[in-house]
């Protein structure tokens, strides 16, 4: 039967399509598809479902199955990181957020799909007012747990055009919401960053807007209109420009990833 393995974070990234037998031992399959990641496989561990699986078990044995999604994960990172939450946070996603997925086991990549859909905005695109027509059609985003996450904020990406002050599409980390900054704590849940994006649609701040001929346009629209409606913390006296974040874009996906092909042992 076919499973597929995920290259560990910090590796060059990239998807095992591996055959196995149900009586082939977890160490066995790690010391192939290390083999083609030319990864020490003394460093890593097979994860499933949020378990690190005995190298001395089956595939049969724990009863994975066919087409599963398998995660190899450096016993570094496996050590700092709260699977267990991970999971929970995940299950808690997808019980608030049905458009919102983890891509990856252990979740820390998380694909959605969000927009306004209440609030002066809606009334604003039934008028078909600029930009607001675009904050209440389906937006996709891209949200990356860090190795040091809860200590440090997911990093999340807008993957659709958007016109808007406080949002550069396609740059990591160009999302400016105070819940990814200096308002995140580490008892803060996933769902809270899901929430504030969705605020950032419902209710946008042109005060802080990015150095970004886009977002500057979109930040002069929205003023006009009296954003934000739903704070009154906003010095509206003045302006703070954001500079944008230097990263490189994000990947969308694992489909996107490089993949090998790995034939079962004789």
């Amino acid at each position: 039967m076919k499973i597929f393995i995920e290259a560990p974070i910090g590796y060059s990234s990239g998807l095992a399509e591996i055959d196995v037998l149900p009586e082939h031992t977890i160490g066995e399959i790690k010391a192939q598809v290390c083999n083609a990641f030319n990864i020490n496989p003394a460093t890593v561990a097979l994860m499933y479902g949020g378990m690190v699986l005995n190298d001395n078990m089956t595939i049969g044995q724990y009863g994975i199955p066919e087409n599963a999604r398998l995660a190899l994960m450096p016993y570094d990172i496996i050590g700092g990181i709260d699977v267990k939450r991970l999971i929970e946070e995940r299950e808690y996603i997808k019980s608030q957020f049905p458009m919102v997925a983890a891509r990856n086991d252990p979740p820390t990549i998380y694909e959605g799909m969000i927009k306004c859909e209440e609030g002066p905005v809606v009334e604003l695109a039934k008028k078909g007012v600029w930009p607001f027509t675009e904050y209440v059609k389906f937006h996709l985003f891209r949200m990356d747990l860090p190795l040091e996450y809860p200590l440090k904020p997911p990093v999340v990406t807008w993957l659709t055009d958007i016109n808007h002050p406080n949002i550069v599409p396609r740059v990591p980390g160009a999302v400016c919401v105070s819940t990814l900054g200096k308002s995140w704590n580490p008892n803060l849940r996933l769902s809270a960053v899901v929430n504030s994006l969705i605020f950032l649609l419902t209710d946008p701040n042109p005060y802080s807007v990015y150095r970004d001929e886009k977002c500057l346009k979109a930040a002069e629209i929205c003023r006009k209109y009296g954003f934000p409606k739903r704070r009154n913390d906003i010095d509206r006296k003045n302006i703070n420009y954001v500079n944008i974040p230097q990263q490189e874009s994000a990947q969308t996906g694992i489909e996107d990833k490089q993949k090998f092909k790995i034939r079962k042992r004789k």
